[in-house]
């Protein structure tokens, strides 16, 4: 990287461990409104407040020969691994940061977990990469996620040689596609819910597509996770930290939120699908969206409806009254209270050999 970038790089690292930032995003405090009222939206995900099963009920397998044959598995494979029945596991994680405008999560913030995908250039291809090359260096890997994913939009030319290098490794078109590529087109953004009565205890979350819980317990910076991961059904689950067409394992935390840049607008996403194109979105025929300003107003744009930075701007000055404008939520969304709690996601990488101790 060039000698402004490093410092770019040193000062938010910085302010990671200062705010605690990364992965823990944008713990989403908005709400979304019902499917009556929106239609189709998106995914919804839902924080749970209690589990199905008692954790202590479990066999604890992280200190045996049973819990070493998982690790050794894991970190053969390095992206997936099979939970045996009825056990409960911890292990150590390399984690990457997702977003370089917040913090870093702990054990103390509720996070749900999500398969996600970076609107970046080669972010599926630099992910096989990373996984099949554990002994990458993951400061160029992190610089690689930051950089090609930020408002910052950084062209080919402007990474140092190391990052060019292996840039061209994972693809040889490297430069063409990184310079060619269109950012914010067919974003498709969860609706991630938490909730307002949370327990004050954090709960393991389900692990999508599975019958697994898992939890953070420890976090150390952005680049290492502990987590418990619990199986209380009757038969093996795989654990996976990477799947086609589908994403990589994040987590997101309490009150993260998408922000998608209009013209002159910065506006947060709740959830939905959409594109811009110049100074103008659009929605899909299967999906509309709901934006959020910075001043806490929300509204909901139809599926296949098309309008610019000034119309929305206008809208967001107008009354309820307007065609495409929601309610706001009955508990007024308060956005200056979100800011400073914003929390990055992040994404469990490849296992480590170290396993977590509870202290």
């Amino acid at each position: 990287m060039t000698e402004s970038k490093g410092k770019k790089i040193f000062i938010l690292i910085l302010i990671l461990l200062i705010a605690s930032a990364s992965v823990l995003l944008i713990f989403m405090g908005l709400r979304g409104k019902g499917s009556d009222e929106t239609g189709k939206i998106s995914d919804t995900v839902t924080y749970a407040t209690g589990l199905p099963f008692e954790p202590q009920d479990l066999e604890d397998i992280t200190e045996t020969a049973e819990g070493d044959t998982v690790r050794a598995t894991f970190l053969a494979s390095g992206a997936e691994v099979a939970i045996p029945p009825k056990s409960r596991i911890i292990l150590a994680f390399n984690t990457a940061c997702l977003d370089s405008d917040y913090g870093v999560p702990d054990e103390t913030t509720p996070v749900l977990l999500s398969y996600e995908m970076l609107d970046m250039p080669l972010f599926w291809e630099i992910e096989v990469y990373a996984f099949a090359h554990p002994e990458m260096d993951r400061d160029i890997l992190q610089s690689l996620l930051w950089y090609l994913s930020s408002r910052d939009r950084f062209g080919f030319d402007e990474f140092g040689e190391d990052e060019q290098a292996l840039l061209l490794e994972i693809d040889p078109d490297a430069q063409e596609i990184i310079d060619s590529y269109k950012y914010q087109q067919d974003i498709s953004v969860k609706n991630f819910s938490f909730g307002e009565d949370l327990p004050e205890e954090i709960v393991a979350q389900s692990v999508p597509g599975t019958a697994l819980y898992a939890k953070v317990i420890r976090t150390d910076f952005y680049d290492y996770t502990e987590i418990e991961i619990y199986n209380p059904s009757d038969e093996p689950q795989t654990f996976s930290l990477l799947k086609e067409g589908v994403g990589v394992l994040s987590l997101v935390p309490q009150g993260w939120v998408k922000f998608v840049e209009i013209g002159d607008l910065n506006l947060g996403v709740e959830g939905g699908k959409f594109s811009v194109i110049g100074e103008t979105i659009r929605t899909p025929a299967d999906s509309g969206v709901i934006l959020v300003s910075e001043d806490g107003e929300r509204i909901f744009l139809n599926p296949s409806s098309e309008l610019s930075s000034k119309e929305l701007q206008e809208i967001f000055g107008e009354q309820t009254s307007h065609p495409l404008f929601i309610e706001k939520a009955e508990a007024e969304v308060n956005w200056e209270y979100l800011i400073p709690k914003r929390r990055d996601k992040f994404q469990m990488k490849q296992p480590t050999s170290t396993t977590g101790r509870r202290g």
